[in-house]
């Protein structure tokens, strides 16, 4: 549960075995927070363990007292930016944008402005307050060169609704995107944990101690070179489809990371097209969005003509 400045949060470690490192573990109790937050709670003195300061590559153990201090934001430092985003669907509770290619979702080192959250905040819409700061209350990400739906909360309840959903699975998401080759079969799940990759902090690979990750995926059309799938994503591991389509021999078209430069195209051939849940007051959502003009020109292209 997410408290206001001033006020503590507290974890009791119940597990017997804690095979993770202090900010990993810490961010999977506390999902409201992201692991960069999390690192800078650790390194300016704010999380203790049994009331002594620690650091991120701590271990935890049973019977561990985990307490976090918000810290005073003596100043809203996020700027207002004047980058429109499409608000494809909206409620007095949360609002689902399309988030174009080429724009990261979060602030971060490199990226102070003009992301997904800057834009929001200079958006007509009011949102709660978090930490003593006025932001938007993201309910998941998309890579920068991902296009496609995103949810945003607009307050702490909704918010928490929200994230105790995808928790339970129970957001179903839906991606469109044009791979490398024929996959052998044209419906496939592909079961695969993944991990940090260790010898290139950038990228995540398919590692048996890695955590557990399902995509599904379905063949649409293809060609002599490439195909066109739908994929379903059960878990959400960072880079997940891209990780498991590169696993499979069937790299995602122009994702640089895992796969190749394309001459074709001049990003990733990824986009979230759908989401389906149901809302606090159980009404069911099912919300559709095509891709951004250069995806759906190069499918025209390559598949419809």
């Amino acid at each position: 549960m997410i408290m206001e400045q001033n006020e503590k949060l507290s974890y009791f470690v119940t597990e017997t075995i804690v095979t993770e490192r202090a900010d990993l573990f810490i961010t999977k109790k506390f999902p409201q927070f992201s692991r960069s937050q999390i690192q800078k709670l650790i390194n300016s003195g704010n999380i203790t363990i049994n009331s002594n300061p620690i650091k991120a590559s701590t271990e935890i153990i049973n019977k561990d007292n985990i307490e976090i201090t918000i810290p005073v934001n003596k100043k809203n430092k996020l700027q207002k930016s004047k980058i429109s985003l499409e608000i494809i669907y909206q409620q007095p509770n949360f609002v689902i944008i399309n988030k174009p290619k080429g724009i990261v979702v979060h602030p971060s080192k490199g990226h102070s402005n003009n992301t997904v959250v800057n834009a929001l905040m200079g958006m007509e819409i009011e949102f709660e307050s978090n930490m003593g700061e006025t932001k938007p209350w993201l309910i998941h990400r998309l890579d920068k060169d991902t296009s496609g739906l995103l949810i945003v909360a607009k307050n702490k309840k909704e918010y928490e609704y929200l994230i105790e959903l995808q928790k339970e699975r129970k957001i179903k998401k839906y991606y469109l995107a044009v791979v490398s080759g024929i996959p052998d079969k044209k419906y496939a799940t592909i079961d695969a944990p993944i991990s940090r990759n260790k010898s290139h902090r950038k990228k995540m690979s398919i590692n048996t101690s890695g955590r557990k990750s399902l995509t599904t995926y379905k063949v649409l059309k293809s060609n002599s070179k490439m195909s066109l799938i739908e994929l379903e994503l059960h878990t959400g591991r960072t880079h997940q489809i891209r990780v498991h389509m590169q696993a499979i021999g069937h790299p995602i078209i122009g994702d640089k990371l895992y796969g190749k430069k394309s001459t074709l195209i001049d990003r990733q051939l990824l986009h979230a097209y759908k989401l389906e849940f149901k809302d606090s007051k159980n009404k069911k959502i099912s919300i559709e969005n095509k891709p951004d003009k250069d995806m759906s020109e190069f499918i025209e292209i390559y598949f419809d003509n």
